[in-house]
């Protein structure tokens, strides 16, 4: 099946990136195979950092044919309809909606609140279903469009936190946002694709519950 087929029968062709740091439950595994998704799919598994692990995808997605890249990491469950709403709407950046796994759970999407790095705030006024616009999201379930990686230089991520007092450091996701942001771009999350989100236990709606297995 080629990516002409997909393109007929599915519209915008895709390249799925995805990242698993070991292994998967059942009822991840089971959303994901309800998504036929595109059949150009990436994985990368334990022992790979995330920035190393996405600039590889990046780098591969660009040398095809695809038109958008969606990196999906493995702890995110991104409802069955949740792509093919998130590409019709035809934007540069378009992250699901999805929780911190850590307390508080606070929705991954921030808003910068002054001119140091770290300077941001989740935000945590809207309703469901709105577009909200974002000055940084996580990158667990975020589409990008070519353009956006073609116009950015490589590295496109890149972790700069080292854990040190007042370290201004950011991880990979805040980083590529900042650069998509100063180069122009819009970043919109799509509040009715509400993602359950994997950890200890599985955050929805900012609220906590054991995981499925």
């Amino acid at each position: 099946m080629g990516a002409g087929y997909w393109e007929q029968s599915h519209g915008p062709s895709l390249m799925v990136g995805m990242l698993a740091g070991g292994d998967v439950s059942i009822s991840w595994a089971i959303d994901f195979k309800a998504l036929a998704l595109a059949p150009h799919i990436l994985q990368f598994s334990g022992g790979v950092p995330y920035d190393i692990a996405r600039n590889i995808i990046v780098r591969t997605f660009l040398k095809s044919p695809a038109e958008w890249l969606l990196f999906l990491d493995s702890d995110i469950h991104i409802p069955q309809d949740g792509v093919t709403r998130m590409l019709s709407h035809k934007l540069p950046i378009v992250s699901a909606l999805y929780w911190r796994r850590q307390e508080p759970h606070t929705p991954a999407m921030w808003k910068f609140t002054g001119p140091k790095p770290n300077d941001h705030a989740p935000i945590t006024n809207y309703g469901d279903g709105q577009m909200v616009e974002a000055d940084v999201v996580g990158a667990g379930a975020l589409l990008i469009h070519r353009r956006v990686l073609e116009r950015l230089p490589d590295p496109w991520f890149k972790f700069t936190y080292e854990g040190r007092d007042n370290d201004e450091g950011v991880s990979e996701d805040f980083y590529f946002c900042k650069k998509a942001k100063e180069a122009g771009f819009t970043i919109i999350v799509d509040t009715a694709v509400q993602c359950p989100h994997d950890g200890w236990s599985q955050v929805m709606k900012g609220a906590s519950r054991a995981v499925p297995v």
